[in-house]
C-alpha cells in the first residue's frame, strides 16, 4: 500500500496477497490483472495469457515481486 501511495496512487487497494511465491500486475490498454504463482516466470507468463486473452492491447509488465520463503522449525 505504501508503494503504491508513495507512486501517486489514490485508490490503492488489495487485490491479491501471497507467500513463498511470486506476483505480478500486468496492464494493458482497458484493463489489469494481478497473479501469483510459484515463480515470477509462470506469474508472468499467466498474467500475459489473461491480458491478450481479455483481447487488451499493449500488454506490459507494471509490477513484480517475489516474497521470500520463511523457514519453520
Amino acid at each position: 500500500m505504501a508503494d503504491c501511495k508513495a507512486k501517486g496512487g489514490i485508490n490503492c487497494i488489495v487485490e491479491n496477497w501471497y507467500s513463498n511465491s511470486c506476483a505480478v500486475m500486468v496492464v494493458g490498454d482497458g484493463g489489469y490483472n494481478v497473479t501469483a504463482r510459484d515463480t515470477l516466470v509462470e506469474a508472468t507468463e499467466r498474467g500475459m495469457r489473461y491480458c491478450t486473452d481479455a483481447k487488451r492491447t499493449n500488454c506490459r509488465v507494471h509490477f513484480s515481486t517475489c516474497s521470500l520463503p520463511v523457514q519453520i522449525r
